[in-house]
């Protein structure tokens, strides 16, 4: 094949590249710009546009006349074809993403899956130390406890800490649950034998 029948051949595909397409869609295409500003500017009526489509000789596939319904339709379509081929051009000229992107979702942590030796790349702080004490509610005497609300001093000068006498309180109306309950399990026992 010569380069002058080479030419050709790709002008005569080229002059048939929409031959699966209706000459409306053609159309459309042709003009989308100025249609589309037609559109959002005067908004007019499908029917108009079928009606003045009709009037400028374009047909249907099979030679009849324009419906609204359908002009609309072939509109969408050539708007979507039309987007995605303008979308297709605009990620061509967009340099390629790195491989790893900021997007990617991070790895999942399966503590399971790790080996037994593993240590996290995490700086441990050492915590400041407490003085020993001598009982499990005692403070030590560095603390200065009437700023601190949870400990505070009994009559008989000993500090104690708010727990502390919830659980004695606790522990008193428990004693006298058992020695009402006793007493009562008494007088019951007697009222039977009677």
């Amino acid at each position: 094949m010569s380069k002058a029948n080479t030419a050709q051949f790709f002008e005569s595909v080229k002059a048939h590249g929409f031959v699966r397409r209706s000459a409306v869609y053609r159309w459309m295409w042709t003009n989308y710009d100025d249609l589309s500003e037609l559109l959002k500017e005067a908004r007019p009526s499908w029917i108009v546009i079928a009606r003045e489509l009709n009037g400028i000789g374009l047909r249907d596939a099979r030679g009849r006349d324009l419906a609204s319904d359908n002009i609309r339709r072939v509109w969408l379509r050539v708007s979507r074809d039309l987007e995605k081929e303008r979308q297709a051009a605009r990620a061509q000229q967009r340099p390629a993403e790195p491989a790893t992107s900021a997007r990617e979702e991070p790895k999942r942590f399966n503590p399971s899956r790790l080996p037994a030796n593993y240590r996290p790349d995490v700086e441990i702080k050492p915590q400041p130390s407490v003085p020993a004490t001598s009982g499990p509610y005692q403070v030590p005497a560095s603390i200065d406890v009437s700023e601190v609300p949870e400990f505070y001093t009994r009559k008989d000068g000993t500090v104690v800490h708010r727990t502390q006498e919830q659980r004695e309180r606790i522990a008193q109306q428990r004693a006298g649950f058992e020695k009402e309950t006793r007493h009562i399990d008494r007088y019951i026992l007697t009222q039977k034998a009677k």
